[in-house]
């Protein structure tokens, strides 16, 4: 089942069998409670990860929560952490004087997040996706959005490319006759249809049953539907949902 009863009283440690609990104490606290407590740990309510110290643990919370304390005083950039501000300002701004900006050389153009240099503002426009997230190229056929075009263009040769050779006995089609030949001998050899199929329209993958490609859906749109009712994290499958509450609780 996953869970260990058997608590450590002198640390955080916790054995699903007694003699592994005793072994333990034998081993990390030999010299007795008084003189071998380790300091005392903090959890992450989310993920379990131990830390020393509370700061640390604030440092590392930010990571699920998205925070962004530390403010650049120069362009209004936040970051997660202080020494991504730093090298940030150390790449960015460590050739600006009080007042003035010292201009990228002829023909570069520096990335106001990360300090990386491009040739062209479109460069620059498209690296810039990167940090914003933003997915300007949207396919027509199933609304999947990518960051760049080439993406989008790739994705409708995998997905959506013309496929004029349809199987007469099943909803599959391909773009040469010999695919479809070859699928028909190994498919259909005795003549018949195989059972109904699911298929996912952003990526084609096809599913025994309607449940399954509601589940399989889900890694697409990044929904969490599984919610811990003993802390805040979020799960796409049940089983994810199972494993975290016999790991973590």
């Amino acid at each position: 089942s996953g869970v260990k009863p058997h608590r450590c009283d002198l640390c955080p440690k916790a054995y699903m069998r007694t003699n592994d609990l005793e072994h333990h104490k034998k081993v990390a606290h030999v010299r007795g409670a008084a003189e071998s407590t380790p300091p005392s740990s903090l959890l992450c309510d989310l993920c379990g990860k131990e830390f020393k110290c509370r700061s640390q643990l604030a440092v590392h919370f930010q990571t699920h929560t998205g925070e962004r304390p530390h403010l650049c005083d120069i362009c209004g950039r936040k970051f997660g952490r202080q020494y991504q501000l730093k090298r940030h300002k150390a790449l960015v701004h460590a050739k600006q004087s009080e007042g003035d900006e010292a201009p990228p050389p002829d023909g570069v153009l520096a990335c106001s997040v990360c300090g990386k240099r491009l040739k062209s503002e479109a460069l620059l426009a498209a690296h810039a996706r990167i940090h914003s997230g933003n997915k300007p190229h949207r396919c027509g056929i199933c609304l999947r959005a990518f960051q760049r075009a080439t993406c989008l263009k790739q994705h409708h040769l995998r997905i959506h490319d013309d496929r004029p050779y349809g199987c007469d006995f099943c909803s599959r089609s391909f773009r040469r006759l010999s695919h479809l030949k070859r699928h028909r001998e190994v498919v259909h050899a005795n003549g018949e249809r195989p059972p109904q199929t699911f298929v996912c329209h952003i990526c084609g993958k096809d599913k025994k049953c309607r449940s399954q490609l509601a589940r399989h859906v889900i890694i697409h749109s990044g929904e969490r539907p599984f919610a811990c009712d003993l802390c805040a994290a979020r799960f796409n499958r049940s089983g994810n949902l199972q494993q975290h509450r016999k790991r973590m609780h």
